[in-house]
């Protein structure tokens, strides 16, 4: 899964460095993220049109080297192995417990192959580092939902020992936020109107560029 993350999460590299609804990467999936405006304590935006068929892209959570940041924080050189041993140890971050669930359904439970490579933001919003920014990011693909509202529900833990002191928690701290979403259907007529005009190429680029419409909570 990782293999597919993270080519997908390099192009999410500059939204998450300048928080420009511009930079976005244009794709079929629709991103559900959070509004980066709103850092430190960030807001998910709600979704009211995504069409039918649409996949989604879920990032989860993400680490970042911009102050505080909890040690060792990877490096390019770092081996998948040290960059989930820096995730997912108990004696650093110590993330456990990652899901999602959708409409309140059973949780599916994320481990370590949700995780990405080693990233760099170009620009960022985030307070300046003396560094270039390195993202790490924990996130899935979620098929197409039947036409309607959903809820689409993470959560995770986190329970690493340097992660607590160096953030001053009293202790693990859960995380839990949600995304609404509205799935709407394609109208036949566009959909045989892409296929005539553009082929299937068509079709994907029309789900493309409707699917990012969003509107923050």
């Amino acid at each position: 899964m990782s293999k597919l993350i993270t080519p997908f999460q390099a192009k999410l590299s500059l939204f998450d460095g300048t928080a420009k609804a511009s930079d976005l990467p244009k794709t079929p999936f629709q991103l559900l993220t959070t509004d980066p405006e709103t850092y430190p304590n960030y807001q998910p935006y709600i979704y009211d049109y995504v069409p039918a068929g649409t996949y989604f892209y879920i990032p989860i959570s993400g680490l970042n080297n911009v102050p505080p940041v909890v040690p060792p924080f990877p490096t390019d050189q770092s081996s998948k192995a040290d960059l989930i041993n820096y995730t997912y140890s108990p004696a650093i971050n110590g993330y456990k417990d990652v899901a999602v669930s959708v409409d309140g359904g059973p949780k599916m439970f994320l481990g370590p192959e949700y995780l990405s490579d080693l990233e760099t933001a170009t620009d960022v919003f985030l307070p300046k580092s003396t560094e270039p920014v390195k993202l790490l990011n924990i996130a899935t693909f979620l098929s197409p939902l039947e036409v309607g509202e959903h809820k689409i529900d993470l959560s995770y833990v986190i329970a690493g020992t340097a992660a607590i002191e160096i953030y001053g928690l009293d202790g693990p701290y859960p995380v839990n936020f949600s995304y609404n979403v509205n799935v709407v259907p394609v109208p036949e007529s566009a959909t045989i109107l892409g296929l005539l005009t553009f082929g299937a190429v068509g079709v994907v680029a029309r789900k493309r560029l409707t699917s990012v419409v969003k509107t923050k909570a």
